[in-house]
């Protein structure tokens, strides 16, 4: 049986290619109870899903793998309430003279039916990592929140045999969206110290 955490997630498309016209993208990971027998098959004292392994993943830890393009999706379906957009870099081609090629479009999108109740929570929670008291306050002290609302979130990513990698997703400006920043930096330690002022110099740009 699924578990609430790893259908979510996997909702939001975790564990999925996103379909963005790239070459070698990676689908990451979303590990559940068969992933963990299957994978510590040789291991048995390894191999049980437990509790602790379910807390872990709800904070992005474990056995869990995201690649920046599927976070900024993941904000994106949150900024649009729902609305999930296929990512693409070319947006249309067109011939020598600027005509179109009808079937270069690339409108393709689903509704989630998200909970709007769920969806407004999980955005306050955000808009309060960027103002007083949230982790990403100091970075966004100087910003105009008050104009350009930010919702985002900081994250700490902890890799075996090496310093941790941060974080920060986010979208702006919140209730009437226009872009998804997300920037992931290796081994660069705390997203709130080191790489949510890079997304503040972002914004200050684009907005």
């Amino acid at each position: 049986m699924e578990e609430l955490l790893q259908k979510y997630l996997r909702i939001f498309e975790f564990g999925s290619l996103t379909g963005i016209d790239l070459p070698y993208e990676d689908k990451g990971l979303v590990a559940d109870k068969e992933w963990k027998k299957d994978y510590f098959k040789d291991q048995p004292g390894y191999s049980v899903w437990f509790p602790g392994d379910t807390v872990n993943m709800a904070i992005g830890q474990g056995d869990l793998k995201a690649t920046p393009l599927q976070m900024a999706q993941a904000f994106s379906i949150l900024a649009n309430r729902g609305i999930q957009y296929a990512p693409y870099i070319v947006k249309d081609i067109r011939d020598t003279e600027g005509n179109l090629f009808p079937d270069s479009l690339r409108e393709e999108y689903k509704d989630l039916k998200l909970n709007e109740y769920f969806v407004e929570i999980i955005e306050d929670g955000l808009v309060q990592v960027v103002g007083p008291g949230g982790t990403a306050a100091y970075s966004f002290r100087n910003f105009p929140l008050d104009k350009i609302p930010v919702a985002g979130k900081t994250g700490t990513a902890e890799i075996e045999g090496k310093q941790d990698y941060g974080w920060f997703a986010s979208y702006a400006p919140v209730g009437s969206p226009e872009y998804v920043v997300v920037v992931m930096l290796e081994e660069a330690g705390s997203g709130g110290s080191n790489v949510a002022p890079i997304v503040e110099k972002i914004y200050r740009y684009i907005l």
